[in-house]
């Protein structure tokens, strides 16, 4: 035994006792004298811990592989049912339909599939928003196209309308340079002067035109 701790602080060795069982022995010198601490365990004990603790760790180990088997194929149906719900979504989207309303087992999926929705929602928003502007430009396109036939259609009338007088007034003008009777002489006046009257009439028509196009004048019934 002294042999074995001479020379170390600390250490350990296994020894025959005196009575010729073996021995684990553990050993300190000490700090304040030339003593030596030293304990031993018999070996069996020792190597019935240790084959003891193994047995338990091996169980323990087995117990939680099987744990974890069982939460890998759990957390496995978790996934392939949401990436499955997630498909459904996708493809409900894609046919202009609504999104699958059960809730997904994992919460990130379930997370996707609410910010899916959200953005199909949000499409279709703007896509009924812009169909609602192209009806109300094709509505103002044909509006002004309606108004410019409408304006064309106006401008022959009164073009049509303007030519009556102005040619009654133009024949009334030259019977009054050639015309030499007091009748034919009455006669053109009287045509000149009811021709300009129509005239004046048209052309106060259109000026009220105008003015009730520009604001100026309200109808009262």
């Amino acid at each position: 035994f002294w042999a074995r701790v001479s020379g170390q602080d600390i250490g350990a060795f296994k020894t025959p006792s005196l009575d010729g069982r073996p021995y684990y022995v553990a050993f300190s010198h000490s700090e304040r004298s030339a003593r030596v601490l030293a304990t031993g365990v018999p070996e069996s004990e020792v190597e019935h811990a240790l084959y003891r603790n193994p047995a338990a760790v091996l169980l323990v180990g087995a117990l939680a592989l099987l744990g974890a088997l069982v939460v890998a194929w759990r957390l496995g149906k978790d996934i392939h049912a949401s990436l499955r719900g997630l498909l459904r979504s996708a493809q409900a989207l894609a046919d202009s339909e609504a999104a699958a309303p059960q809730p997904l087992p994992i919460q990130e999926a379930e997370t996707v599939r609410h910010a899916m929705a959200d953005a199909h929602a949000q499409l279709l928003a703007r896509e009924a928003s812009l169909n609602a502007s192209l009806e109300r430009e094709a509505a103002a396109r044909q509006q002004a196209e309606s108004g410019n036939r409408a304006k064309d259609q106006f401008l022959a009338m009164m073009g049509h309308e303007l030519r009556n007088p102005l040619s009654a007034i133009t024949a009334a003008a030259d019977a009054l340079d050639t015309g030499t009777s007091p009748y034919a002489l009455r006669s053109s006046r009287d045509i000149v002067r009811r021709q300009a009257g129509h005239l004046a009439a048209m052309v106060n028509d259109l000026m009220d035109v105008a003015q009730l196009e520009s604001g100026e004048i309200v109808l009262h019934r």
